[in-house]
C-alpha cells in the first residue's frame, strides 16, 4: 500500500537513520497510543492542514509540506494503519463534530495514523516541493 508523510527538511536525515518515530496530535488521549505517525494517500505538496510555514513547538520556523516521502506499508503490517476518522471515532471517542473540525472539511478521509515505528526502508522515495 503507497502512503505519503510530509516533513520538514531539517527532519529528514533523523528519519533517513531512525524512520517515523514521533507523531502527535492535539488532544491528550494520544499519550496512551505510543508512537505513531500519519501518512496521506493525498500526494499533492499543497496541503490543507500545514499552512507555510508553521511554528514548531520549540519557536523555530518548519516548512511541514518540503519533504514527501513515499512509503510502501507491507501487509504483515497493514493492521497498524487505522483511517483518521474510525481512530478519532472509536478509539479517541470524539464527537463527530470535532472529528469533522479537525478533518478539515473531509479531508481527514485522506488520513491514516500508523500505530508504531516505521522503519525507513519503508521508505521508496524523497521528493521535494518544486521550487515556485
Amino acid at each position: 500500500m503507497k502512503l505519503f508523510h510530509f516533513t520538514g527538511e531539517e527532519h529528514l536525515r533523523s528519519i533517513q537513520l531512525d524512520g517515523l518515530t514521533i507523531g502527535g496530535i492535539p488532544d491528550t488521549a494520544m499519550v496512551s497510543f505510543g508512537k505513531f505517525s500519519w501518512l496521506t494517500n493525498n500526494p499533492e505538496f499543497v496541503q490543507p492542514w500545514s499552512p507555510r510555514p508553521v511554528i514548531a513547538n520549540d519557536g523555530h520556523s518548519c516548512d511541514r509540506t518540503s519533504v514527501r516521502l513515499t512509503l510502501a506499508i507491507p501487509k504483515s503490517k497493514r493492521r497498524q494503519l487505522i483511517p483518521w476518522e474510525q481512530f478519532a471515532r472509536y478509539l479517541l471517542q470524539w464527537p463527530e463534530n470535532k472529528i469533522q473540525g479537525f478533518g478539515l472539511d473531509g479531508e481527514g478521509r485522506h488520513w491514516f495514523i500508523f500505530l508504531g515505528r516505521i522503519p525507513s526502508g519503508w521508505i521508496r522515495a524523497i521528493d521535494r516541493r518544486p521550487k515556485q
